[in-house]
C-alpha cells in the first residue's frame, strides 16, 4: 500500500493511493489544478447525497435535484444546524470547491467492463458548478453529475451508514467506520474471520499523522 502527493510540472497537484486486495491492486487518484485537493466532512456529506438520490430515486439521468436555496442546502445535505459565520462560510466553500474542481481516476489491475472500469481523470460534476460555493451567484437548485460519475455510482454505490455521515464530524473517523462496516459485511457473507494489521491501516488511513504510534494512538 502507498499514497503519494505529486505536484508535475503543469502545475497540477495529484495524490495517488494504492491498495492490495487479495493478489490485485486498487489505485485511486485525485488531481487539481486549485490549490487544494478535496477534504474534510462536508463533500463526504455531499457525495453521500448524491449517492442516495441516484439509488433511492432509481435515476435515469444524471441531473440531481438540490433544496431550492444554499440555506437549506447546508441544512438538509450537509446538516450544519446553525448559522454560518464568515469563517465557517469559507471553510465550507473551500471544501465545496475543491471537490468539485478535482479530478478522479481509478485503476484496477482486475479490470472488466461492469463495476472495475478503468476511470481515467473524470469529473464530478458537468458545466460549471461555481455557483455551489459563490456566494456571489444565484443558487440553482440542480446539479448534473458528469456522464463518468453518473456510471460509477450507479456500478458501484454500497450502503453506509446515513446516521454515521450526519454525525459525525471527523473525516478520518467516518472514512474508518466506513470501511470497517464494509468489510464487516463481505467477512460475514463468507463466514470468514480476518486481522487487520496497524501498518496496513496506517497507509490507508494516516495521512497527516506523523507516525504508526500516533495513529495508534488517535
Amino acid at each position: 500500500m502507498s499514497g503519494r502527493l505529486l505536484t508535475p510540472v503543469t502545475g497540477q497537484i495529484r495524490y495517488s493511493r494504492t491498495v492490495n486486495i487479495g493478489e490485485n491492486q486498487l489505485t485511486v487518484s485525485f488531481q487539481t489544478k486549485d490549490k487544494i485537493l478535496p477534504y474534510g466532512i462536508y463533500p463526504r456529506r455531499l457525495i453521500s447525497y448524491l449517492c442516495k438520490y441516484i439509488t433511492s430515486t432509481k435515476a435515469k439521468n444524471p441531473k440531481i435535484k438540490l433544496p431550492k436555496n444554499k440555506l437549506n442546502f447546508l441544512k438538509e445535505v450537509l446538516n450544519i444546524n446553525y448559522v454560518c459565520g464568515k469563517n465557517d462560510t469559507l471553510m465550507i466553500n473551500n471544501q465545496l470547491r475543491a471537490f468539485a474542481e478535482c479530478l478522479l481516476s481509478i485503476h484496477y489491475s482486475n479490470p472488466n467492463d461492469k463495476s472495475r472500469k478503468q476511470r481515467d481523470a473524470i469529473k464530478f460534476f458537468d458545466g460549471d458548478c461555481s455557483w455551489l460555493y459563490d456566494e456571489k451567484q444565484e443558487w440553482l437548485g440542480e446539479i448534473s453529475l458528469s456522464e463518468e460519475m453518473f456510471d460509477l455510482i450507479k456500478s458501484s454505490a454500497v450502503p453506509i451508514s446515513e446516521q454515521a455521515v450526519n454525525t459525525f464530524t471527523n473525516s478520518r473517523k467516518l472514512d474508518i467506520f466506513n470501511y470497517f462496516t464494509y468489510q464487516n459485511y463481505n467477512l460475514h457473507l463468507k463466514r470468514m474471520d480476518h486481522y487487520f494489521g496497524l501498518e496496513d491501516l496506517y497507509n490507508l488511513f494516516g495521512s497527516g499523522i506523523s507516525s504508526i504510534n500516533e495513529f495508534r494512538r488517535v
